[in-house]
């Protein structure tokens, strides 16, 4: 098996040694709570091979998505930028060419780079295959009851590509991003694991976890049996989280609360020792986190701060995590800042403030209580979504899509009905 580190390659004419590249893993998992895994504490034996990935990795325990559905997240996971950024904030928006995306960093540095897709909100439409040499939506799930189950044949791709990488003579690194859909409404039930948790909504939700826990195994299996493991940092994620009436309502994108927008985020890294980093951070950090990881420059402008000092025991400052979410009837923003969390609510203005310490559930609004913290939260919003707004100046406008009637069927098979 080859040691990252003892790989090398002739670079340039003087055929002087140089460190070949680690290949990158993405498995982004739509529709993941946080607090559905046993690595983040949940009873239920949902998650056994995302444990294990978690035992040997850097598990972030407060990372929070920028918002509560999956377009602006996956385009913020991409480019590091916030969504008042980059503009993908309803379903007719479209990412400007003019941002650069992690697979278009990693392609520039000799990276070969594939995407596999099952949801069609991260897809060719939406400008997120930008950097992307191979890319696949053929994947993205329908209303077609066939179509309904994707995570085992996204799986037999992930796994077909890594044993042809593995089987290559091409030495050239690689990223391959796996999208699962399978936890996002409608809960499919599968047989022989759905049957452990039960028949209720939550029951058919955790089922499909354990399905999606048990497709990332067999990619995780191939990297191992390739003999690429030690050559691969992986990353995992979500999107966005669920609802079971935890504020009394169901599915996504309606709200900013934590069952939403906390998220999993695990990174297993050759040479990092295991560890839990405690302090909040933000997909926005993704791209910067990878671009050290892989050893490349920084990138000029970003959302994100580069994680790896925290993955290496240091403690990072603190920094105010945006989250926003401007598609809904009644548009929302928030912060994050140490235990502290504002939402902010337009049509009727409205802030609530929570104590994430004292109370993690979010149920306890103490903005007449601590209306000073308030008061110093709601002026941070301000200055954070101007700052994020004024890095929009420096690239060109986000496009409308155009919807076609197919699309937005889609949409509301997703459970977006009425809010598009």
């Amino acid at each position: 098996m080859r040691a990252l580190a003892l790989v090398l390659l002739l670079a340039g004419c003087g055929g002087e040694p140089a460190l070949r590249r680690p290949n990158v893993l993405v498995l982004s998992i739509d529709t993941l709570r946080a607090d559905h895994l046993g690595c983040y504490g949940y009873e239920r034996p949902t998650s056994p091979r995302i444990d294990a990935l978690a035992d040997r990795g850097v598990l972030f325990e407060s990372a929070r998505a920028p918002s509560s559905w999956t377009l602006p997240t996956m385009t913020t996971a991409l480019t590091s930028f916030e969504a008042s950024t980059h503009g993908t904030t309803h379903f007719t928006k479209r990412l400007s060419d003019g941002f650069e995306t992690l697979p278009e960093r990693l392609r520039d540095a000799g990276y070969d780079t594939a995407g596999f897709s099952t949801n069609f909100l991260f897809s060719r439409r939406y400008g997120l295959r930008q950097g992307f040499i191979h890319f696949d939506e053929t994947l993205a799930r329908s209303s077609d009851p066939e179509r309904l189950e994707t995570g085992e044949p996204l799986a037999d791709r992930g796994v077909q590509w890594i044993r042809w990488k593995a089987e290559s003579s091409d030495d050239a690194p690689w990223l391959l991003w796996l999208h699962f859909f399978d936890p996002h409404w409608e809960y499919v039930p599968h047989e022989g694991i759905t049957e452990r948790f039960g028949t209720e909504r939550v029951d058919l939700y955790d089922g499909e976890v354990a399905f999606t826990d048990l497709q990332v195994g067999r990619v995780l299996d191939a990297l191992e049996e390739g003999g690429l493991a030690d050559d691969t940092i992986v990353v995992l994620f979500s999107d966005h989280g669920e609802e079971f009436e935890d504020h009394g309502m169901t599915l996504h994108g309606h709200t900013l609360f934590g069952e939403l927008v906390r998220v999993p985020l695990i990174v297993r890294a050759p040479g990092f020792t295991p560890r839990r980093v405690a302090g909040n951070v933000g997909l926005v950090d993704l791209l910067p986190t990878l671009i050290e990881l892989v050893g490349l420059a920084p990138p000029p402008t970003a959302g994100g701060r580069s994680l790896v000092p925290a993955m290496r025991g240091a403690t990072l400052p603190e920094r105010a995590t945006l989250l926003e979410l401007h598609r809904a009837t009644r548009p929302l923003s928030g912060l994050v800042e140490g235990p502290w969390k504002l939402i902010r609510a337009t049509n009727p203005p409205e802030e609530t403030l929570f104590h994430l310490g004292d109370d993690p559930g979010e149920t306890a609004d103490r903005r007449a209580s601590d209306a000073d913290v308030g008061d110093r939260m709601s002026a941070r919003l301000d200055a954070e979504l101007a700052r994020s707004r004024r890095r929009a100046a420096g690239f060109s406008a986000e496009t409308d899509v155009g919807l076609l009637p197919g699309d937005v069927q889609r949409i509301e098979d997703l459970g977006y009905a009425g809010d598009r």
